[in-house]
């Protein structure tokens, strides 16, 4: 039990790390509180570029993700859409679990 309390703890740590840091970049502000609470392996620049990329893509604004751990990245686009004002986000994760 001990063990989890911990491990859970430093991934919230982590978290909230990570988040901070993303603070520093352009457009960091937006995507703050996505990355202090949703886990996953997305770094702060990463987070940046995906969100910008978003926000300056051509066209209708209609993006495709395709695989998706915990929605990490999705969420970061999807910030960058709305702050955009326009456009769709279409995930798809063909990952099986369990097998």
């Amino acid at each position: 039990m001990a063990v989890r309390k911990i491990y859970a703890w430093r991934d919230t740590f982590r978290r909230l790390l990570v988040a901070i840091t993303v603070l520093i970049f352009p457009g960091g502000r937006y995507l703050f509180r996505v990355l202090a609470q949703v886990k996953g392996h997305l770094s702060p620049q990463e987070a940046v570029f995906l969100f910008w990329l978003a926000c300056k893509v051509p066209g209708k604004g209609e993006v495709v993700e395709i695989g998706s751990f915990c929605g990490r990245s999705t969420l970061c686009l999807a910030a960058g859409l709305h702050r955009r004002g326009e456009g769709r986000l279409f995930t798809i994760d063909p990952h099986v679990y369990g097998s």
